[in-house]
């Protein structure tokens, strides 16, 4: 029995020592990792900048802030991009205006700025929480099977037999007018978080569970057991890792989706009821206003900027995001990585 728990050791740390680093190696030579992880880079940048730094991009005032500092009086009707902004497009910098105005004369480039920390921030603290709390969930499921993985796979079912905007929407209204009735102070955007995560772990949970069983059939799981771990253990520590590939290609799906949860919320004009400004710095926020401003603004798509250039922004993210979890599947796939 030691000489099996031994042995078990001995290949566990050469896999440790060897698999993630040869992992690491091959996301470095992966052009497509490298291109994505740029993306996400540069945006992170600026968007700890705009909190930590506030003034140096001259975009804000950290942390989150209304666009309504931008607002300026040169009427609704937004202006088209321009390298050299006369005085009808407001008081602020030059460069404020090289992408145009939107609703309330608001430039478009600061607005984008400002937008990133809550975008990034608040989207990477809803599928981070979402994401653990499914791999936890799955895990256990499925490696214990039996009345735990019914228990849990019902409740799940529960919450993916409705479609995910709807539980987002219906949670988060729910919250609002629950707090609003005790007369208790809340943030929109905790409540929309919150929501967003009661909404997305069951899906992370169902994936990384149909991993978890697949793994546990695996000959290598009945060395572990042999070597004499606790079964906890040995699911916390051999089978959730090699099940989180699939979690991997979900987070990438969803991320995209979160940052356009408040544009719809934006469409569905319920963002009073949620506690949400329409002057939020958010990507999805300045979609869904844009988009209005090509609707009822005279001169339809004429103003597509207002549009066009958030929907890049939020596209170029969305994309940087997409190709590094695809390499980060290929990588962690053993079948995969050398093709």
């Amino acid at each position: 029995m030691n000489r099996v728990s031994s042995l078990f050791k001995i290949e566990k740390q050469d896999r440790s020592d060897h698999g993630y680093k040869l992992t690491f190696r091959m996301l470095l030579k992966r052009k497509a990792f490298t291109v994505g992880f740029i993306i996400l880079m540069v945006y992170s940048i600026i968007a700890i900048l705009d909190v930590a730094v506030p003034q140096y991009l001259g975009a804000g005032y950290g942390l989150i802030s209304q666009l309504t500092r931008f607002s300026s009086d040169t009427g609704s009707t937004p202006l088209p991009p321009t390298l050299k902004p006369s005085s009808m497009y407001g008081n602020g910098p030059a460069w404020w205006y090289y992408f145009g105005t939107t609703y309330d004369g608001i430039p478009i480039l600061p607005a984008i700025l400002s937008s990133l920390y809550i975008d990034l921030g608040y989207t990477g603290l809803v599928i981070l929480v979402s994401s653990l709390s499914g791999l936890l969930i799955g895990t256990v499921s499925g490696y214990f099977g039996g009345a735990i993985d019914e228990a849990l796979m019902r409740i799940m079912d529960a919450f993916i037999s409705i479609p995910f905007y709807v539980t987002a929407i219906g949670l988060a209204i729910l919250f609002s007018i629950s707090l609003e009735a005790n007369g208790t102070s809340f943030d929109g955007l905790d409540i929309i978080s919150l929501a967003l995560i009661i909404s997305l772990f069951p899906i992370y949970a169902r994936i990384c569970r149909s991993a978890t069983i697949n793994h546990r059939r695996m000959r290598y799981m009945d060395a572990a057991k042999t070597s004499g771990l606790t079964p906890l253990r040995n699911a916390f520590s051999h089978v959730m890792p090699d099940a989180i590939a699939p979690v991997i290609v979900q987070i990438t799906l969803n991320f995209g989706t979160v940052i356009l949860f408040l544009s719809l919320i934006e469409y569905l004009n319920i963002q009073n009821i949620i506690g949400v400004s329409i002057y939020l710095p958010d990507l999805g926020n300045l979609i869904a206003q844009g988009s209005l401003l090509i609707k009822f603004i005279p001169g339809g798509f004429s103003n597509w900027w207002t549009t066009a250039i958030p929907v890049f922004f939020l596209l170029l993210i969305v994309v940087g995001v997409n190709i590094m979890g695809d390499s980060l599947r290929d990588s962690l796939d053993p079948e995969r990585r050398w093709r």
